[in-house]
């Protein structure tokens, strides 16, 4: 892709970042990150299993063609992504048989399934809404610059609103492929929509109290702005060259539009780019905890001996 793209973390001009360029161009190959492989069977029968060291797993090598272009950044940006993948991702996948897709296998307990691709799909967005909060603009002249320029808010708050989305169901399938918590809809309303006091309470009981309270408090914030995506386009107000939009308290029940919007005064307004980058840093906070509760559990499967088990594989 030759277009080139200003983000906040350049100091000139450069080509779009290579996570945002990979999210936007795609694989175009195989997903195991290894190279072409036969065509996996439908179940481990007849295929040669051979574990690898947990120590030896890496997305760098291993990972997909995303997981590999972002290793680096991960590292720093949320290195808990990378930790779990080696400990049990890696092993809902077929990466350790052959032939090999490095997909999820079919024989793994279809909860642990759901739960790897919930974990890979926040990644995703997890690159994409850095990706938009270090792109401010595209070049100038570029045909989509004032689109982008006005839409990247939304854009990005609907990558917020996906991520706690996942997070959420990868609390309720690992909840319940490791039975603390019931078969079914255990974290939702009876809409199947997820219930925000009920993922309160289980992030308190498995995690801790504080856990529960930042993930709760920044989920009431980001939401606010997540559900501008269904109303009319929301105004800014642009104070020194910069813009600002209202709190995210002010925003919660109200219809968006100018008129509404700008006869607030100007203390009701924060700036867009100190609270994307609030809320994109919050998710550290939060999701550290929630990821080590994940590894904690697993590393007691592997102490207890079930983790075999629980997870299909042959005896090693």
């Amino acid at each position: 892709m030759n277009d080139q793209y200003l983000g906040n973390d350049f100091h000139k001009i450069g080509k779009m970042p290579p996570s945002l360029s990979a999210l936007l161009i795609g694989d175009g190959g195989t997903a195991s990150g290894v190279g072409q492989r036969e065509t996996s069977s439908s179940s481990n029968s007849g295929r040669t299993y051979s574990p690898t060291p947990i120590e030896t797993r890496s997305l760098a090598e291993f990972g997909d063609v995303l997981e590999r272009l972002s290793s680096a950044e991960l590292k720093v940006l949320f290195p808990e992504y990378e930790a779990l993948w080696m400990a049990l991702i890696w092993d809902v996948t077929d990466r350790d048989f052959l032939p090999c897709e490095g997909q999820p296998r079919p024989d793994c307990p279809e909860k642990l399934r759901e739960f790897a691709e919930a974990h890979y799909t926040f990644f995703r967005s997890l690159m994409m809404a850095r990706a938009l909060l270090s792109t401010k603009q595209l070049i100038n002249g570029h045909p989509l610059e004032p689109y982008y320029s006005n839409e990247r808010f939304i854009f990005f708050y609907s990558q917020l609103g996906r991520i706690r989305d996942m997070v959420c169901l990868m609390l309720e399938r690992f909840g319940q492929a490791s039975g603390q918590l019931a078969a079914g809809p255990s974290l939702r309303h009876q809409s199947r929509e997820f219930d925000s006091g009920k993922i309160k309470i289980f992030l308190k009981d498995q995690v801790t109290e504080q856990c529960s309270n930042v993930f709760d408090n920044w989920w009431d914030e980001v939401k606010s702005y997540r559900n501008l995506l269904h109303q009319v386009a929301n105004a800014v107000r642009i104070d020194r060259g910069s813009f600002h939009i209202l709190k995210p308290d002010l925003v919660k029940g109200r219809e968006g539009g100018w008129v509404k919007t700008l006869d607030r005064s100007r203390s009701d307004f924060v700036e867009v780019e100190e609270v994307m980058k609030k809320h994109f840093d919050a998710i550290n906070k939060w999701g550290n905890p929630i990821w080590i509760y994940f590894e904690t559990t697993v590393n007691s499967w592997r102490k207890d001996n079930t983790f075999a088990g629980r997870l299909n594989l042959p005896s090693s």
